[in-house]
């Protein structure tokens, strides 16, 4: 099968008619390509919260599960910190974005607010970590969201930037605040403010 698509591409290129392209120029079958796009290339802005709302998809801030940060967890990362330090591996933590209308709403909801916060004092109690869950240039623009809190490949692409320091891609400033150990803030964690 993939040696019958290399094959259709291979006469796509040398412009054989009727001949249907499997394979495009980064070797992506279909639309896979968008895995090495950095921004988006949507022209239209689309109104993803709302849609998510009506469809209950943000249930968990209004019918939150969790009240609460979780110990256990806390204590897995605690063992791969510990772990990473003993074989001296790097470790690169980061949270990852939410849309940031949906972010903004956590914000203005007083518990949820002080969970957020909690946890990401927690996290830097135990470690440095990318803060990418403020609201920034990307999270406020929904083009770089499949719905409030999914990503898409150009955002994630975006995070792997900051995380090795690429150079050779632009990432806002904002986008991706570095937490030294220990030195979370409460007052400035609700942005991207450095």
């Amino acid at each position: 099968k993939m040696l019958k698509a290399s094959v259709q591409t291979l006469k796509v290129h040398l412009g054989f008619k009727h001949a249907k392209r499997h394979f495009d120029e980064n070797g992506a079958s279909s639309e896979g390509s968008m895995v090495f796009d950095y921004y988006p290339v949507e022209d239209k802005l689309e109104d993803i919260y709302t849609a998510a709302k009506a469809n209950h998809a943000s249930d968990f801030i209004y019918k939150p599960k969790y009240t609460d940060v979780s110990e256990d967890r806390l204590s897995y990362l605690r063992q791969v910190v510990a772990l990473c330090k003993k074989h001296n591996a790097r470790l690169l933590v980061f949270v990852t974005p939410l849309y940031g209308r949906l972010l903004q709403d956590i914000h203005e909801d007083e518990n949820l607010n002080s969970q957020l916060k909690k946890f990401k004092k927690r996290v830097a109690e135990l470690t440095a970590y990318y803060d990418f869950l403020t609201l920034n240039k990307i999270s406020l623009d929904a083009r770089y969201f499949g719905d409030p809190s999914h990503v898409k490949p150009a955002t994630g692409n975006l995070i792997l930037a900051r995380l090795f320091d690429d150079d050779s891609v632009v990432v806002p400033d904002d986008f991706g605040v570095f937490v030294e150990k220990n030195s979370f803030h409460l007052r400035d964690s609700n942005s991207g403010k450095k």
